[in-house]
Order: structure tokens, then C-alpha cells, then sequence
């Protein structure tokens, strides 16, 4: 039994390359400098020990065998059942500090460690870390065959082959006691179904990002604080679904790095609002540099007009003036009229009479012959007139242009006039509370009475990238108020693809997506009233800003 190469293997596993004083990607986010590892005594001031396993995962553990144990040590420890392998990554005094940022509840937590580990625990522990791929596969075709809206990341095997657990992601809740008795069965091991958030997964996969550097949860970040698009409408950010989601198609978490910051000169900054007065005209605030402090001032309240830019700090004092009913003479720190500035004179300093000496040239060159008339030419000509048989073929290029431009242009008019008429005869869209949908808000369009006949139903959503799952629930009912009778209707209407990219036409600050529902026959005495409210568990529902609904005639 090769036990160093077991020894490596267990290394590249647990911490990707761990040492004495420096660690890999996975231990680089888990890993405290032992500031103390020099200090004499401080391995024996307690006996708490650190032990890291597979991944992120980690735990707290008594030597009460009191064992001379070095960082970097691979340990047999307590488990329930059986025992597991990890490495040791950190001794002494800072162990008490990790374990009150742990916050175990119950000193029952803290299991033991038995031994330094053996050949044959090596064995057992190679032996479970080989079955772990093969595990995850089997076990994502099981769930996909029960049906469960969720997806298997990764499994760990405990060191002795007994017990694995299943790490997963889903949006929604998932009701997995099927499946633990099919991989129970199928896998004859122990099964402890673990759930994970997207973010956390891709920080066990971990990747590049587009900044071109590694992935923040898979290198340093532990803890994952809630981002919203309101952090980019603070820093100025276009609102892009496609460039402010991360690998995990989630907002990117360096969405908040800066955000104080930005709030905080923003406090220096007068409101757009604030007109600044002047001796010449009134200044509208245009753009800013927040950090910076520069503001830009228009005359025009809409236009880039006389742009003027200026720090904040003279856009303050100039407030203070018109509010004491003063006004300066310019924007400028001085207060003095800006210069105007003098024309540039380009030819200043040439010499312009080398273009006649070219026309003198121009002049003295002979004439082209003119070309003969021959029986080809189209037809005859009036007198006085001249045509030249042979048109140059940049002229016949430019007339071909011409044509094929006006030929666009009619297309493009006839598909305007077919987009148009579509047959719509009723378009509403309803907004919905600014916390989000709440479950009681039930939305109620009445359609009035229609000419008889067939109608197309259509329902639009209004969404940003504050709405969390892939899809909506919908409850539909059409009431046909002269039957007096109503059809009820659950939708599941997709938002986001599988990358959780967002399936609607995207525009300034939300995207737009219809649905056709159904088709509608009314008679002369119909009229109709649409409800739709939703059906999800999580109330109110984030991201939904507005509903829309259509009717449009087929027949």
C-alpha cells in the first residue's frame, strides 16, 4: 500500500494543495491564519482541533487522545455512523475563536477524533471517493424519473463508505422522500439530501468570471448577501439582464462591493431637481460623475445645450446664492463670463494659390473627343439636346441604388400595415403592487360587448430580474357575463430559459412576453371579465411589475 500517494490524493481532494503556511482555491475560502503556530504552548493550550473534508465542508473535533497533531495531518474522526477522513487545518488557541463563528449550539456537536489515519482507512476512503462520480449520475437519472424539479451539483462520501450525501439545487420545494428510498436502494448507503443555492454551487464548481479573474464564492467570499438591481441604479449601471447576472445567473455579487461608496458621494451631489440660476440662463443638471464629483450643466432641460461642467462643491454654493436671491455671473469658480473661443483658422500661413496653378494644368489639357451617335441609341432626340449612349456606370450604379431603396422602403410599409392589424379590439395593462404580487391582489379586466364571433385571448408580463424561479403559476377565469358561467385555467408560463436568461424582449428597465391562452366564440349578448392572480408559494411575488391582457378577433 503506497500510503504517501494515498496521502496526496486525500490532499488534492480535501484543499487543493494545502501547506504549511498557504492553501489551494476550496482551502483559500475556509482557511484561518494561525497567527499563534509559532507561540510556544499553543498547540497544547486546548484540545479543539479543525478537521476540513471535501469541499467547504469542515468541522470541530476533541483530541482526547491527545495526539501530537500537526496542520496538514490526515485524521479518522467521529461520524454517525462509522468514522470519516479529513485533514487537520488548524490547532490551539484560534480554534475557540472559529467555533463561536461556527455557532454550535450544544457541546454534543463536538465529536472525537480516534487516530492518526491508517493503510487500511486510506483503502476504505480511496475505495468511497471513486464511487462518488458514478453516484451522481446514477442518482440525477433517478429524480429525473421520479419527475423532481431539482438537480443533483455534487456527492460526498463519508471516508468509510457508509453514509453519502447529496448536495442539490432547486427553486422550488421538492417532496425527495421517494427518492431517498430509491437511492438507499440503489446505492445501499446512508443518504442525507443536502440543499444548496446557486450561488454556492458555483462556488464548488467554480469558474472565471467575466472580469477575467476566479469566481469570488469559489476563492474567498463564505457568506452571500442578497444583491437587487437597485445597487446598479445606485452606481449608474446599465440595467442589462445579460451583463449584471453571473455564472451562476444570478446577480453578480460585486454588484455590492461598491455600493457604500457610491451612496456616500452621492450625499455631496445636489438633487437633479435643483435648477442652478445664472446672470445668462438657468442650468439643468445633465450627467454626473459620482465618485469624481463633476457635474455637467445644460441650458436645456432635455438637449446637451451650452454644456458646463463644474465640481459639486461650486454647484452648492451657487445654490446658497439663489436661495439669498443672488446669481453669478457663470457657472465657472471664478464667477467671471466664460471666453468665448476664437475661431481656428486652418489656412492660416498656406499658400492658397497652388490650387490655381493646378487649374492652369486642368485647362491646358486637350479635349476628349465626343463620341459618335450610332443606330443603338434609344429612340430619337429632341433638338438641342445631347445624350450620351453610354451612361457612366457609376450613374447606371446610383440609379440601381435609387431603385432598390424605394422597393425597401414599400416592403417595409406593406409589413408595417400587416403587423398593425392584427384585430385587436381590447388592450389593458394593470399594475401590480411595488412589494411584489401579492396573492389576494386579484387583477379583473371587463371586456365589453363584441361583434359575434371567434377572438384570440392573449395575457403579457411585465418582469425584471427580481423574480426568482424560471417560471409563473397563474390562476386564469373567463366569465361570460351573459351565460353567467366561468372557465377556470392554471397556466405555467416560462420566464427564463435553463442559463436563466430572461425569455421576454428586453427593454429599459423590464422585459415584455406574451402568452396565447385560448380561443374565445361570443355571441351578440356576451360580454367578458378576465381575473388573474397568481399561484405561487412565495407571497408577494418579487418582479412582476404588470400584467397585460388582449383580445384580438380571428374570425
Amino acid at each position: 500500500m503506497d500510503f504517501k500517494n494515498m496521502k496526496f490524493t486525500l490532499w488534492q481532494g480535501c484543499c487543493r494543495g494545502l501547506s504549511a503556511k498557504g492553501c489551494g482555491r476550496q482551502d483559500r475560502q475556509l482557511n484561518t491564519y494561525d497567527w499563534l503556530a509559532d507561540v510556544p504552548g499553543n498547540s497544547e493550550s486546548t484540545d479543539l482541533v479543525e478537521v476540513q473534508f471535501k469541499n467547504t465542508r469542515k468541522g470541530y473535533y476533541h483530541n482526547v487522545n491527545h495526539l501530537d497533531l500537526q496542520k496538514g495531518d490526515i485524521v479518522a474522526v467521529e461520524a454517525s455512523p462509522g468514522h470519516d477522513i479529513g485533514v487537520v487545518t488548524l490547532t490551539g488557541q484560534l480554534v475557540k475563536l472559529q467555533l463561536k463563528k461556527a455557532n454550535l449550539k450544544s457541546a454534543d456537536d463536538i465529536k472525537r477524533i480516534y487516530r492518526k489515519a491508517k493503510d487500511v482507512d486510506m483503502a476504505k476512503y480511496k475505495e468511497a471517493k471513486a464511487r462518488e462520480h458514478d453516484t451522481m449520475i446514477r442518482s440525477r437519472q433517478i429524480a429525473k424519473g421520479l419527475g423532481l424539479q431539482m438537480k443533483i451539483g455534487d456527492v460526498e462520501y463519508q471516508g468509510d463508505g457508509n453514509k453519502a450525501i447529496f448536495y442539490y439545487i432547486a427553486d422550488e420545494r421538492v417532496d425527495f422522500r421517494q427518492l431517498i428510498k430509491d437511492l438507499a436502494a440503489a446505492f445501499h448507503v446512508r443518504i442525507e439530501m443536502k440543499q444548496i443555492g446557486a450561488r454556492q454551487e458555483a462556488g464548488r464548481i467554480g469558474g472565471t468570471g467575466p472580469c477575467g479573474r476566479e469566481l469570488c464564492c469559489a476563492t474567498w467570499m463564505k457568506n452571500f448577501s442578497s444583491v437587487s438591481t437597485n445597487a446598479a441604479r445606485i452606481q449608474e449601471i446599465s440595467l442589462n439582464p445579460t451583463k449584471l447576472a453571473g455564472m451562476c445567473a444570478k446577480l453578480k455579487c460585486c454588484l455590492n462591493y461598491e455600493v457604500d461608496d457610491y451612496m456616500e458621494a452621492m450625499r455631496s451631489i445636489p438633487s437633479k431637481d435643483v435648477i442652478l440660476q445664472t446672470q445668462d440662463a438657468d442650468y439643468h443638471l445633465f450627467k454626473k460623475d459620482i465618485l469624481t464629483g463633476q457635474l455637467t450643466y445644460s441650458t436645456d432641460k432635455n438637449l446637451a445645450a451650452n454644456l458646463e461642467t463644474i465640481s459639486a462643491s461650486r454647484a452648492h454654493d451657487i445654490i446658497v446664492m439663489n436661495q439669498h436671491g443672488e446669481k453669478p455671473l457663470s457657472l465657472m469658480d471664478n464667477g467671471k463670463v466664460k471666453e468665448p473661443k476664437k475661431p481656428i483658422d486652418l489656412l492660416e500661413g498656406a499658400d492658397i494659390s497652388r490650387f490655381d496653378k493646378a487649374k492652369r494644368r486642368k485647362k491646358n489639357k486637350p479635349k476628349p473627343k465626343a463620341r459618335k451617335l450610332t443606330s443603338r441609341s434609344a429612340g430619337p432626340m429632341p433638338t438641342g439636346t445631347s445624350r450620351d449612349v453610354n451612361p457612366p456606370i457609376r450613374q447606371r450604379d446610383k440609379a440601381m441604388r435609387s431603385r432598390l431603396f424605394t422597393l425597401f422602403f414599400a416592403l417595409a410599409a406593406l409589413m408595417l400595415l400587416a403587423c398593425c392589424d392584427d384585430g385587436r379590439v381590447y388592450d389593458r395593462y394593470a399594475d401590480v403592487h411595488v412589494e411584489g404580487w401579492r396573492s389576494a391582489d386579484t387583477l379583473v379586466f371587463n371586456i365589453p360587448k363584441q361583434q359575434p364571433g371567434r377572438y384570440r385571448l392573449d395575457v403579457g408580463l411585465r418582469y425584471t430580474t427580481d423574480f426568482p424561479f424560471k417560471s409563473l403559476y397563474i390562476g386564469v377565469d373567463r366569465t361570460l357575463l351573459g351565460k353567467k358561467h366561468t372557465l377556470h385555467e392554471t397556466l405555467n408560463l416560462p420566464l427564463l430559459d435553463d442559463d436563466g436568461h430572461m425569455l421576454g424582449d428586453e427593454g429599459v428597465s423590464n422585459c415584455v412576453i406574451n402568452f396565447h391562452v385560448s380561443e374565445v366564440n361570443l355571441q351578440q349578448t356576451d360580454s367578458l371579465r378576465i381575473t388573474i392572480h397568481h399561484l405561487m408559494q412565495r407571497d408577494p411575488m418579487p418582479g412582476i411589475t404588470g400584467v397585460e391582457v388582449k383580445l384580438c378577433r380571428v374570425g
